[in-house]
């Protein structure tokens, strides 16, 4: 496996994971930052 292919892994499982969490976020209604941005 070559430099470029892990690095477009790598890029792609984040942006999965990103893409989860702020799925999760939205539908559970939660954020990590609700107690620290409150208004």
């Amino acid at each position: 496996m070559n430099t470029n292919t892990k690095w477009a892994w790598v890029v792609l499982a984040i942006t999965i994971f990103i893409t989860v969490y702020y799925s999760l976020d939205e539908i559970l209604g939660w954020s990590p930052y609700s107690s620290l941005d409150i208004q």
